[in-house]
């Protein structure tokens, strides 16, 4: 859908963002335990919400690049 071919070799040159890998996988808290899974990368902190619900926050400014709810209309923030 981004028009760009998926090739994450290229992660760096092509300007398209890739889904985060199995090893940037944060260790799981008692807040976050069965709700959401957090995953670090350069750059962004991707939260994904057991119910579908993402949240990317950029890494220096803590800014909410995006929000999305998930199948039960509930955002991970409110999980």
């Amino acid at each position: 859908m981004s028009g760009m071919p998926f090739d994450p070799a290229s992660w760096m040159i092509d300007g398209r963002m890739y889904p985060p890998l199995p090893d940037s996988l944060l260790a799981s808290t008692a807040e976050s335990a069965g709700r959401y899974f957090v995953y670090q990368s350069k750059r962004h902190r991707t939260i994904i919400g057991v119910n579908g619900a993402i949240k990317i926050v950029s890494g220096k400014m803590k800014t909410v690049e995006m929000n999305k709810p998930g199948r039960d209309g509930r955002t991970v923030d409110e999980l």
